[in-house]
């Protein structure tokens, strides 16, 4: 919601502007995406590695997320604040047609369409470049904080279950211990 109204979160060093129209997503429910998550780079939001999902499909590797329903004019304007405010128009239909189109050379340039429900198509936005490309980053743990309170609201994990999810991802594994991760997922 900080991407829509404005403002960031606990642990972020940076405030969104929000989109031009703040109204609430018409919904919201879990999706499971089929292309891996890593952690890379390091944002100086976050003082730290932040997520990205690799750019091919790949059924044994699911990432867990929340999908909103929003409007075209919202999702161009939160990848506008992922994209250091550039204005880029997105066409939709061409990355439906491609399955991805990278819009600019930048951490979260390349949108990517995942499939369609009821009726609707889904995308979200990663790197252009694949998993393994770039060093691979611890993140904070106030990022990962915040990742795992938002796996909370969304899924019926345990602490133990959201363990076992993020410790072998790469940028978390050799980073963080099993003690670390059940810590920030209590």
């Amino acid at each position: 919601m900080y991407y829509v109204k404005g403002g960031g979160p606990p642990g972020s060093a940076k405030k969104e502007k929000g989109c031009r129209n703040k109204t609430p997503p018409k919904d919201q429910k879990p999706i499971c995406i089929h292309f891996p998550l890593y952690f890379a780079k390091c944002s100086p939001k976050w003082c730290g590695g932040v997520a990205f999902i690799g750019l091919e499909e790949d059924a044994e590797n699911t990432t867990y997320g929340r999908m909103y329903l929003i409007t075209q004019e919202q999702f161009t304007d939160v990848f506008k604040q992922e994209n250091r405010g550039s204005s880029i128009p997105i066409d939709f239909e061409e990355v439906e047609r491609s399955g991805s189109k990278v819009f600019c050379k930048s951490w979260y340039g390349n949108v990517v369409y995942l499939n369609d429900s009821e009726g609707l198509p889904i995308f979200t936005f990663t790197a252009y470049w694949n998993i393994g490309d770039a060093p691979f980053t611890a993140p904070s743990e106030e990022y990962l904080k915040t990742l795992i309170s938002g796996l909370k609201e969304t899924y019926t994990f345990t602490a133990e279950s959201l363990v076992e999810y993020v410790i072998e991802k790469p940028g978390i594994t050799k980073n963080f211990t099993r003690y670390k991760l059940l810590s920030l997922a209590q």
